[in-house]
Protein backbone atom coordinates (compact mmCIF):
# COMPACT_ATOMS: atom_id res chain seq x y z
CA UNK A 1 0.00 0.00 0.00
CA UNK A 2 2.87 2.32 0.82
CA UNK A 3 4.34 1.68 -2.62
CA UNK A 4 1.13 2.79 -4.30
CA UNK A 5 1.00 5.92 -2.15
CA UNK A 6 4.62 6.64 -3.00
CA UNK A 7 3.82 6.11 -6.68
CA UNK A 8 0.94 8.56 -6.55
CA UNK A 9 3.08 11.14 -4.73
CA UNK A 10 5.89 10.71 -7.24
CA UNK A 11 3.46 11.03 -10.14
CA UNK A 12 2.02 14.26 -8.81
CA UNK A 13 5.49 15.64 -8.07
CA UNK A 14 6.78 14.80 -11.57
CA UNK A 15 7.71 17.84 -13.62
CA UNK A 16 5.04 19.91 -15.33
CA UNK A 17 6.78 20.33 -18.70
CA UNK A 18 5.96 18.20 -21.72
CA UNK A 19 8.45 15.31 -21.80
CA UNK A 20 10.30 14.36 -24.97
CA UNK A 21 9.43 10.69 -24.48
CA UNK A 22 6.25 9.05 -23.11
CA UNK A 23 4.20 9.87 -26.22
CA UNK A 24 4.85 13.55 -25.42
CA UNK A 25 2.01 13.37 -22.94
CA UNK A 26 2.33 14.71 -19.42
CA UNK A 27 -0.29 12.20 -18.19
CA UNK A 28 1.59 9.20 -19.61
CA UNK A 29 4.85 10.54 -18.15
CA UNK A 30 3.29 10.88 -14.70
CA UNK A 31 1.85 7.36 -14.90
CA UNK A 32 5.28 6.00 -15.85
CA UNK A 33 6.98 7.84 -12.98
CA UNK A 34 4.35 6.62 -10.53
CA UNK A 35 4.63 3.02 -11.72
CA UNK A 36 8.43 3.04 -11.50
CA UNK A 37 8.32 4.54 -8.00
CA UNK A 38 5.74 1.95 -6.87
CA UNK A 39 7.79 -0.96 -8.26
CA UNK A 40 10.99 0.38 -6.67
CA UNK A 41 9.23 0.75 -3.31
CA UNK A 42 7.82 -2.78 -3.60
CA UNK A 43 11.28 -4.23 -4.37
CA UNK A 44 12.83 -2.36 -1.45
CA UNK A 45 10.08 -3.52 0.91
CA UNK A 46 10.47 -7.13 -0.28
CA UNK A 47 14.25 -7.01 0.23
CA UNK A 48 13.83 -5.56 3.72
CA UNK A 49 11.23 -8.19 4.62
CA UNK A 50 13.55 -10.97 3.42
CA UNK A 51 16.45 -9.46 5.37
CA UNK A 52 14.29 -9.21 8.50
CA UNK A 53 13.47 -12.93 8.26
CA UNK A 54 17.08 -13.82 7.41
CA UNK A 55 16.21 -15.28 4.04
CA UNK A 56 18.15 -12.94 1.80
CA UNK A 57 18.39 -13.46 -1.92
CA UNK A 58 20.29 -16.67 -2.65
CA UNK A 59 21.21 -15.71 -6.20
CA UNK A 60 21.28 -12.41 -7.97
CA UNK A 61 21.81 -12.08 -11.69
CA UNK A 62 20.40 -11.95 -15.16
CA UNK A 63 20.24 -15.04 -17.33
CA UNK A 64 23.14 -17.40 -16.74
CA UNK A 65 25.41 -14.77 -15.21
CA UNK A 66 25.01 -13.94 -11.57
CA UNK A 67 26.29 -14.07 -8.02
CA UNK A 68 25.58 -16.81 -5.49
CA UNK A 69 26.05 -16.83 -1.76
CA UNK A 70 28.80 -19.13 -0.42
CA UNK A 71 26.16 -21.19 1.39
CA UNK A 72 24.32 -21.72 -1.87
CA UNK A 73 27.52 -22.83 -3.62
CA UNK A 74 28.25 -25.35 -0.86
CA UNK A 75 24.68 -26.68 -1.01
CA UNK A 76 25.00 -27.16 -4.77
CA UNK A 77 28.30 -29.04 -4.34
CA UNK A 78 26.75 -31.31 -1.70
CA UNK A 79 23.75 -31.96 -3.94
CA UNK A 80 26.02 -32.85 -6.87
CA UNK A 81 28.01 -35.29 -4.73
CA UNK A 82 24.81 -36.97 -3.53
CA UNK A 83 23.53 -37.24 -7.11
CA UNK A 84 26.81 -38.82 -8.25
CA UNK A 85 26.68 -41.34 -5.37
CA UNK A 86 23.07 -42.16 -6.18
CA UNK A 87 23.84 -42.64 -9.86
CA UNK A 88 26.81 -44.91 -9.07
CA UNK A 89 24.73 -46.98 -6.64
CA UNK A 90 21.85 -47.24 -9.12
CA UNK A 91 24.17 -48.28 -11.96
CA UNK A 92 25.79 -50.91 -9.76
CA UNK A 93 22.40 -52.27 -8.70
CA UNK A 94 21.17 -52.43 -12.29
CA UNK A 95 24.38 -54.16 -13.39
CA UNK A 96 23.80 -56.76 -10.65
CA UNK A 97 20.19 -57.29 -11.72
CA UNK A 98 20.84 -57.75 -15.45
CA UNK A 99 22.26 -61.34 -15.16
CA UNK A 100 19.42 -62.31 -12.83
CA UNK A 101 16.87 -60.94 -15.26
CA UNK A 102 18.51 -62.69 -18.20
CA UNK A 103 18.46 -65.94 -16.21
CA UNK A 104 14.76 -65.51 -15.39
CA UNK A 105 13.90 -64.66 -18.97
CA UNK A 106 15.80 -67.71 -20.19
CA UNK A 107 13.94 -69.91 -17.69
CA UNK A 108 10.57 -68.45 -18.68
CA UNK A 109 11.20 -68.95 -22.39
CA UNK A 110 12.21 -72.59 -21.75
CA UNK A 111 8.98 -73.14 -19.75
CA UNK A 112 6.94 -71.54 -22.52
CA UNK A 113 8.54 -73.80 -25.15
CA UNK A 114 7.89 -76.95 -23.10
CA UNK A 115 4.23 -76.13 -22.70
CA UNK A 116 3.63 -75.54 -26.44
CA UNK A 117 5.50 -78.58 -27.79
Amino acid sequence: MAGIVLGVVAATAAGGGAPAAALRSNLVFRIEVGAIAAVAAYCAAAALWLAWHRTLFQRMGVGGAGLESPEQREAIKERDVKIEEFMARTTETLDDLVPRLEHLEGTDSENDNRGTS
